[in-house]
């Protein structure tokens, strides 16, 4: 079957073929009308209705830009067209990858951390940059003890701070952890957000359009501290899992998007410019982002706000973008705002290119009930009870999966 068919047979369950009128299926999930109306109060302006969806249109990821059917050995180049469509668009562009400059140093060592449990290392990762000289952010690791070396780790991106309190949970699980604070590289405010590691590298003058913003601060630093796993001897380079909750999920996205080294990408809650398909209008919409928050995109983006019927690009390309490796989204029943439907419907919509690629996508079109994960693809997903958070409940799932998963994952790589 052609890469088209392939996909074109996934979106008429969705009922977002192009061109084709039809209702998106049944759901065993289905919002409360307590949180419906929750929401609505929150956001009055925001539709949270679904008869108000309305059809609408999906660009295929499996058609190049010339109008060519994508096949397995043209996935690359069509990968490389979409990378560049979210960096043009929608993320910007980093003026630099991989510092020649680039250098690390242990700060601090703790072999008995955590009870003696974990072993605690700061890394400073720091590079030369034109604007403002040797620049310089931490990344703190724990590696457990007692499991086998060398170990799979979690890259977390944190909203503040070198901590988590999930931490002993994760280093229980044999796994490690590498926390990035995201406002040592660029501040989550519009009017100071360039003062860190943005105006390092672009300097003070105007952004171009399509110039790195926030996020893709925030998303290079992730690969940063992916460039210092690699050299460290106690972790497995070919386990590292890049994860993030809510504005810091859309990251996880992107830093996953742009590096094919993180085996896995987890994506906690990330809604709208993040798992959730925009065209939906549902809950959280591009104009709300652009608006609310200027500084997280590229200014390109903004072209995007009113009705994203029209969109020529959507959230499940960005998906597309993990394919082969491991990908698993996380929602919550009272996180309306996230548009939970959206982000299952956005990982249906990206396995056409995991099945292209020889191997299981998300595996289902049918949304699951409350706290029943889908996992038995490289895409996994669930829905959880509660409002917008990061509980014990989505790590637990997310490390089943990987404890699960990740080998496999590791063989599917070359693909």
């Amino acid at each position: 079957m052609n890469s088209r068919v392939v996909y074109l047979a996934v979106l008429s369950t969705l009922g977002v073929v192009r061109g084709l009128a039809a209702e998106e299926p049944a759901s065993t999930w289905t919002a409360s009308p307590a949180a419906i109306a929750r929401a609505s109060r929150s956001k009055p302006t925001a539709n949270f209705d679904e008869t108000k969806v309305g059809t609408y249109q999906l660009a295929d990821p499996l058609v190049a830009n010339d109008g060519s059917a994508v096949t397995r050995e043209t996935w690359p180049r069509r990968r490389a067209e979409l990378l560049r469509l979210f960096g043009d668009q929608m993320f910007g562009h980093a003026p630099v990858d991989r510092p020649e400059s680039l250098a690390f140093r242990v700060a601090e060592e703790d072999p008995h951390t955590l009870d003696g449990k974990a072993t605690r290392k700061l890394v400073e990762i720091s590079f030369d940059t034109p604007h403002a000289g040797r620049f310089t952010f931490p990344v703190q690791l724990y590696v457990p003890n007692d499991a086998q070396r060398p170990v799979p780790v979690l890259v977390l991106l944190t909203f503040e701070g070198l901590t988590d309190p999930e931490t002993p949970r994760i280093v229980e699980r044999g796994w490690g952890l590498a926390i990035v604070d995201r406002t040592k590289l660029a501040v989550d405010d519009a009017n100071t957000f360039r003062a860190g590691v943005i105006n390092a590298f672009s300097g003070a003058g105007e952004l171009a359009p399509d110039a790195w913003q926030a996020f893709g601060a925030w998303a290079w630093s992730a690969s940063r501290a992916m460039d210092y796993l690699e050299i460290e001897p106690a972790v497995d380079a070919q386990r590292v899992a890049v994860v993030g909750f809510s504005r810091m999920g859309k990251t996880a996205l992107w830093a996953g998007a742009n590096d094919e080294r993180f085996a896995a990408v987890i994506s906690n809650e990330s809604g709208a410019g993040g798992a959730a398909l925009s065209s939906r209008l549902f809950g959280e919409t591009i104009e709300d982002l652009n608006v609310r928050f200027p500084h997280w995109f590229c200014k390109n983006y903004r072209k995007y706000n009113g009705p994203e019927g029209s969109l020529p690009f959507d959230d499940h390309q960005l998906l597309a973008l993990i394919a082969p490796r491991l990908l698993y989204v996380g929602s919550a029943d009272d996180d309306l705002w996230s548009d939970p439907r959206g982000e299952f419907l956005a990982c249906v919509a990206a396995s056409p290119v995991y099945e292209l690629l020889g191997i299981p996508g998300l595996g289902t079109d049918r949304m699951p009930p409350l706290e029943h994960p889908v996992a038995t693809g490289r895409i996994g997903y669930h829905i959880r009870r509660g409002r917008h958070n990061f509980t014990d409940y989505d790590w637990q799932r997310y490390l089943d999966f990987l404890d699960r998963q990740l080998p496999a994952a590791e063989a599917g790589r070359s693909q």
